[in-house]
This record gives C-alpha cells, structure tokens and sequence, in this order.
C-alpha cells in the first residue's frame, strides 16, 4: 500500500515532534501515512511548498514563520483563515491547495457568530507577547487590554471589568507558559483566578489548557 505523504514544513522544523505524534495517530487506524519534516529556507516557503508537492505530497503542517504566507498559495480559503489572514494547514486535491487555520478556533468561532470580544494580554513576561497578541487582535478587529511590564492578575481584572463596562460577549484572557514543577509560576494562575472572580464572581466560565504538539508525551504530568 502507498503511504500518502504530509509533512510540518518550518524554519526551525528540527525540534517538531509533528512526525512522532501522527505515526501513532496512523499506527492506531491503520492509515498509511508517511510523515516527515521539511527544513523550509526563509525566502523560499512558496517555492518548497511546490517542490514538496511534486514529489508526491498530500499536505502539510506549516508553522512560523510562514503561516502569514500560506493563505496565498492555496485556490481555496477557509472563513477562519481569511479572517485570521494565516494558515497552519495546507491540504491538496484536485482542485489546488486549500488553506485552513485551527488556531485560535474558539476565538474565530465567536467573531464568525457575531460575538463582541475582548482580549486580554496578561502574558507580560514573554518577549513580544503583548505585541503578537495585539496582532491579531487587529487582524479580527478586536479590542483587546494590555499593560507593558504590567502585574498578569491586573491585566485580568482589568480587562473583565472593561469587557463587561463596554457590552462584551466573551472576554478571552492570555496567559504565559508554565512549569507545573514552578509553584510561584503556578501560584499566579490561582491569583488571576482569584482577582478576575472579583471582577465577576462567575468568572471564569471556561479554562483552556493549550499543549504544544512538539511537547510529545510529557505534555501531561
């Protein structure tokens, strides 16, 4: 049986464990799947997309830097991919590549269905995190509440009492990366529960737990 060929195209692309994770996913349904990466040189991202599907591939995962630069090789867009202008999928049939965007899915979701959003930068240690966030908060035109340097729980509390003073639906809050082995790290996501209740004593109706793929099986401890 021919496998069919994917690949995570990316600059880096060495540390993916995209190839682990979908072998598994193939060995458990019996799909013939070969998976790989592709080193993809920066100025060259259209050019290797086409190479990659001259050699027979299928589709491929692409991640930064090129993800503002897939929407343009493909036929066919998504909704959610010409709204967020990106792509992290690209897939090809008959008809061309189609171009499809599963980040941030909740929040295009909402936007499609007519939702006011806030969002919330309270990821202030991270270099250029308020600043990428704000991105696409332009790129949905949304609003969205950010302090430089500014305490993560005030950044919460802070945007949940804008969002409900200005009519929003949803208020989503961004928070850094933690290391459950670092209490103090941990302790601060307790503290912005804490204050963003005070801000709304319903608050938060939802926690999303987001796990880098490249991970792998140490995701959850």
């Amino acid at each position: 049986m021919n496998a069919d060929r994917y690949a995570v195209l990316g600059n880096p692309v060495a540390h993916s464990r995209s190839p682990f994770i979908h072998a598994l996913f193939a060995l458990q349904t019996g799909q013939a799947v070969d998976y790989g990466r592709v080193l993809c040189p920066l100025d060259r991202f259209a050019q290797t997309v086409r190479e990659f599907a001259a050699e027979g591939g299928r589709g491929c995962n692409v991640t930064v830097p090129f993800k503002f630069e897939a929407p343009a090789l493909a036929a066919h867009c998504t909704e959610r991919a010409h709204l967020a202008g990106a792509a992290n999928i690209l897939r090809l049939d008959a008809g061309g590549w189609w171009a499809d965007n599963s980040d941030g899915i909740g929040l295009v979701r909402d936007i499609e269905h007519g939702a006011g959003v806030l969002l919330a930068a309270a990821d202030t240690f991270r270099a250029a995190a308020r600043e990428q966030l704000g991105v696409w908060a332009d790129r949905n035109t949304v609003e969205i509440v950010s302090q430089e340097g500014g305490d993560p729980a005030a950044v919460s509390f802070d945007a949940v009492t804008a969002g409900k003073a200005r009519g929003k639906d949803v208020v989503l809050v961004d928070t850094a990366g933690r290391l459950p082995t670092q209490l103090h790290l941990m302790e601060e996501l307790r503290k912005i529960r804490r204050v963003v209740t005070k801000a709304d004593a319903t608050a938060p109706h939802e926690v999303l737990l987001v796990i880098d793929g490249n991970t792998g099986q140490n995701a959850l401890t």
